[in-house]
């Protein structure tokens, strides 16, 4: 992606690869293409979400 005049890129921004942003995007928000345009929102998880995540997931050590 390309920042072009944007100050500042705010918690859980997705963007879109090869995206040119040209505004500053709002926190949470998805933004892709060329110029980049906000195409969607996403949540702040919280830290029962996020723990319940990390718990479903399995590691394995080689």
């Amino acid at each position: 992606f390309v920042l072009y005049q944007v100050t500042e890129i705010p918690d859980g921004v997705v963007l879109g690869a090869g995206s040119i942003l040209t505004k500053n995007p709002g926190p949470y928000e998805i933004w892709a293409g060329n110029p980049a345009r906000k195409i969607g929102e996403r949540k702040p998880l919280t830290d029962e979400e996020i723990a319940h995540a990390a718990n479903r997931t399995r590691f394995r050590l080689c």
